[in-house]
């Protein structure tokens, strides 16, 4: 199974609720579960074929692989014991001497594992096997230690190569993934398989162009592979070509309506293009794709009935970004009667505490009766119908009279000694978070971040005082970059501190993560630096966004190219601190002329 696409999601069943099932049958359900990812019920047809035949070696195992990945070993160790006895084989045994040693029985793990060792030949065809028994019972680390084994053997192997090259992919190693998958393509040059996942490893390093060549031969070589369809259109939406992938999209969904996968992508797409009836409609796909809804929610799921006199309890699912995004839709839920709290991070408590219609913020889950309704933040556009006219618009964030001061006085501070003329601040963002143990979220973040070192030709613009607002670890860049940046976050320890600060400034430039958001809900002047393959949210080519007035898009224009970007940035850059400089001027003299009159 490709890792790129999960199992396709079907409707499982009880074994209890099948009657008359033939005894050779339930490990075949069983399996058919697993694939559905309903792993409890593949675990309990797997025990009803054991029941029928306790010396099966095939249901042995399977149970014992199903119980590894429900993160229970010590419940793997009975059925691979048994099977170890019926079989002795080098295979079985390594697997054995692995779940021993996650439940502590070290001395009789190193006894299996030199039994297996003693019986295991020293092929590259043994070391693909193993490779591929550990990838089945989830230990994909293993997987890859006996793949490189195998290619010291044989450096050419194409399915060494393929496979390995696959979970380097999916660990983040992307570089070494996609050499060794074009090694792959060498010797196999008529797998679609292997072209689709060298796709996967060229879009995860944001080359799009290589990438779509690459899904272009695999489509060319098996046109019903839905897979390989489904990556054409990811790679096409990537390409800022949403149209085209919605045709992709149709084309897998005609075949495999509940592919979640394809769905969820659908709705980016058909966002990216405006189409927002239908794209927060599809939007709630994510559920069924890349995300989980948290369990014990109270009450139950608005569906868009009349909150008139009813709690409701809004709660974040995503990024901070989304939440900024969306709580604006709080002061509509108000209007509508509902008694409205929102269940977020304490970072951003105070924060959306201010917001209109919003009567209390928590960080907890509360009690089960405590509400009437919840909601997840991201899908309030959806149950308002929200379309491209009718987004509300910024601002809607504030902060307190007195925590806007001492955020001013804070900043002026800073830069009091260097401000004998009067010059615009202008802040700055380079990098989002990191997130280096999601790694799709990471690779995302690799594309849309940059050094600050990049920052460089921005910061050579005379008549322009820089503020850092990056956090996180980025944030020690600017400790070695002697760039001209005053960090300006010492002390902050929440969004609402930010938003202070960020008050205090007269522009901001940063790349796409959750401070842009911060800035447009505010209604202060930004610059988002968005990369190539822009979220759905910014549309595609336009240079502003209906969901935040103040701010300006600057987008790459080649994929990983920011020096470009940065170029444009600096152009802009030195137009606006003229034009600041001119208005500057005008209020001035406007203040010298009242102070006159007024004396």
């Amino acid at each position: 199974m490709n890792a790129a696409f999960p199992p396709v999601a079907r409707a499982t069943s009880d074994a209890a609720d099948i009657p008359n099932v033939p005894e050779d049958q339930w490990l075949s359900r069983a399996m058919d579960c697993e694939r559905a990812g309903d792993l409890p019920a593949a675990r309990r047809h797997a025990l009803r074929s054991i029941g029928t035949d306790a010396r099966n070696i095939t249901s042995l195992m399977f149970l014992a692989r199903v119980e590894l990945a429900l993160g229970r070993a010590a419940r793997a160790v009975a059925p691979l014991k048994r099977a170890a006895r019926l079989r002795p084989v080098f295979a079985i045994r390594l697997i054995y001497a692995r779940c021993l040693r996650k439940v502590g029985q070290i001395a009789k793990a190193q006894e299996e594992l030199d039994a297996a060792v003693a019986d295991m030949p020293q092929t590259a065809a043994t070391y693909t096997f193993l490779g591929l028994t550990f990838e089945n019972i989830h230990e994909p680390a293993q997987a890859a230690v006996f793949y490189r084994r195998g290619l010291a053997i044989a450096p050419d192997d194409g399915v060494i190569c393929h496979r390995l090259g696959r979970l380097l992919n999916e660990a983040g190693s992307m570089e070494e993934g996609c050499a060794l998958l074009e090694r792959a393509q060498a010797s196999r040059p008529a797998s679609s398989d292997i072209h689709l996942d060298h796709s996967v490893s060229l879009a995860n390093m944001g080359r799009f162009h290589e990438a779509l060549d690459a899904i272009d031969r695999a489509v060319g070589i098996d046109p019903d592979n839905y897979r390989a369809r489904h990556n054409k259109g990811h790679i096409l939406l990537n390409l800022n070509r949403s149209h085209e992938a919605i045709a992709e999209f149709d084309r897998v969904l005609q075949t495999r309506p509940e592919f979640a996968q394809s769905r969820f992508s659908r709705a980016s797409a058909l966002l990216k293009t405006g189409a927002y009836e239908e794209g927060w409609r599809e939007y709630e796909w994510r559920w069924k794709d890349c995300q989980t809804m948290p369990e014990n929610l109270p009450g139950l799921p608005w569906q868009g009935e009349s909150l008139a006199g009813r709690s409701l309890l809004l709660f974040t699912e995503q990024g901070f970004g989304d939440s900024l995004q969306f709580i604006r839709f709080a002061p509509e839920l108000a209007a509508r009667g509902a008694q409205v709290t929102v269940l977020a991070p304490p970072s951003l408590a105070r924060l959306l505490g201010s917001v209109d219609g919003v009567r209390a913020v928590i960080s907890e889950p509360p009690p089960r009766d405590a509400f009437a309704f919840h909601c997840p933040l991201a899908s309030l556009p959806y149950r308002l119908g929200i379309t491209l006219r009718s987004v509300p618009a910024a601002p809607y964030l504030s902060v307190a009279p007195i925590l806007a001061e001492e955020g001013a006085n804070a900043v002026q501070a800073l830069f009091s000694a260097d401000m004998e003329r009067p010059e615009p601040v202008v802040g700055l963002v380079w990098s989002g978070a990191p997130r280096p143990f999601q790694i799709s979220a990471n690779l995302i973040d690799r594309r849309r971040s940059m050094h600050v070192g990049e920052l460089a030709p921005l910061t050579s613009l005379p008549g322009v005082h820089f503020a850092s607002f990056q956090f996180g670890t980025p944030r020690q860049e600017l400790h070695d970059s002697k760039l001209p940046i005053i960090d300006v976050m010492q002390g902050v320890s929440d969004f609402a501190d930010t938003a202070a600060r960020l008050l205090a400034v007269d522009l901001l430039i940063a790349v796409d993560t959750s401070i842009v958001h911060l800035a447009g809900g505010l209604g202060a002047p930004v610059w988002t630096l968005s990369r190539f393959d822009g979220c759905w949210r910014w549309l595609e080519e336009r240079p502003d966004t209906p969901w935040y007035p103040s701010m300006t898009l600057i987008r790459q224009s080649r994929p990983g190219d920011w020096a470009a970007t940065i170029a444009v940035a600096r152009d802009k850059l030195e137009i606006w601190r003229d034009e600041w400089l001119v208005a500057e001027k005008a209020n001035a003299r406007k203040q010298c002329v009242w102070e006159t009159e007024k004396r």
